[in-house]
């Protein structure tokens, strides 16, 4: 893959990677399943290169964990860093909720997203639809309401 190694030919050519560099690297490991190579990545960037992980490389390492299946593993990252992290990480640990089926948790995750971020629709939309595919009819109904009442509308 290109991504690896143009990395490859950085440190042989001992150029410093910096936090852009690791943005596509593990971009480039969550697009091709490269899990494991993601989380080596992940921890590489402080030990060894000394780039302080921000919220975009968490975000990239949960959508990489969310996308391989480990829902639980992106949800103790997101929980255990020591910054707030973005919504757009939350979403990706949602993303995964809806594409491995645990709809438990990606009601948490839903719930999260709207304490993150009140105004946006995403949240109460993924929630409305997580109850519902869940059999929670009432509550489903209960979101439709509260987003009627917030003015919330659902873009299509």
């Amino acid at each position: 893959m290109a991504t690896f190694s143009l990395f490859a030919q950085m440190i042989k050519f001992r150029l410093r990677p910096d936090r852009i560099t690791f943005i596509g690297i593990l971009m480039a490991c969550s697009h091709v399943g490269m899990i494991d190579t993601a989380i080596i990545g992940f921890n590489c960037m402080k030990m060894v290169y000394g780039v302080e992980p921000k919220a975009e490389h968490v975000g990239c390492l949960v959508d990489a964990l969310s996308r391989g299946g480990y829902l639980d593993k992106a949800r103790l990252v997101l929980e255990s860093m020591l910054f707030e992290t973005n919504a757009s990480a939350w979403r990706a640990l949602l993303g995964g909720c809806f594409a491995h089926g645990d709809y438990e948790l990606g009601v948490v995750v839903a719930r999260h997203l709207i304490e993150l971020e009140p105004p946006e629709e995403s949240g109460y939309v993924a929630l409305q639809k997580l109850y519902a595919i869940t059999g929670r009819i009432e509550d489903a109904l209960k979101v439709r309401k509260l987003m009627c009442d917030l003015d919330i509308k659902q873009s299509s």
